[in-house]
């Protein structure tokens, strides 16, 4: 099984030879299941900021420095560069659904794992969406699920499901397995069309943050 475990360098350069000093740490790593570390130099973290967006705001509020200084903590990201990312990502999201849905020719089985391996990207999706929304932006799966429905008007069902398998319980019927993915994919769209709309509408200011 993957870890959930990702692990970002911070060197002074990325010439190769840089590289090759934690070539031996970086290989260990992975093969323990990690994914692959990712390598950074304080002025390309600062040059990203409007490339990836949705990736720097989620290390920002939920990395832990092991050592070293934190290059992360002053993070800031405008919001048109956060929604541009968040309307490519979700076009794309839909159009690898669109293409996993064919391609399982009604299989329970890959159609279930097509739902699955969704689902962390789509949490990913959610969260950016959430601050973009003017909302903060929860960690636990179940509380991204519950202010994304709330905040944006969609049904929690079909996310609930998939999250239960994501965590391992079960699938059910063919029938069962083809009603929730048309109850996502019908939900995601919901969304997508949220954030072409925020695209025009004045952000709302995240709870507790100015005003009374």
């Amino acid at each position: 099984r993957r870890s959930d475990l990702n692990v970002l360098v911070v060197l002074k350069d990325l010439e190769l030879e840089w590289l090759e000093r934690a070539t031996e740490v970086a290989v260990r790593w992975t093969r323990r299941g990690n994914p692959p570390m990712l390598f950074f130099t304080p002025e390309l973290i600062r040059e990203s900021q409007d490339v990836f967006p949705m990736e720097f705001l989620d290390i920002r509020d939920s990395h832990r420095v092991l050592a070293g200084e934190d290059f992360f903590r002053e993070v800031r990201v405008a919001p048109e560069n956060l929604r541009l990312q968040c309307e490519s990502e979700l076009k794309g999201k839909m159009i690898q659904l669109r293409e996993g849905y064919l391609l399982t020719q009604g299989k329970k089985r890959d159609l279930f794992r097509v739902l699955v391996g969704s689902f962390s990207a789509v949490m990913t999706l959610c969260r950016a969406v959430l601050r973009l929304g003017g909302e903060t932006s929860p960690g636990a799966h179940a509380a991204v699920i519950d202010r994304t429905c709330r905040r944006f008007g969609l049904e929690e069902v079909p996310f609930r499901r998939v999250a239960a398998w994501k965590r391992g319980e079960p699938a059910g019927s063919l029938a069962e397995v083809r009603a929730v993915f048309r109850d996502y994919y019908r939900e995601l769209r919901k969304l997508q069309n949220a954030v072409n709309r925020l695209g025009t509408e004045p952000p709302r200011q995240a709870p507790g943050k100015g005003g009374k």
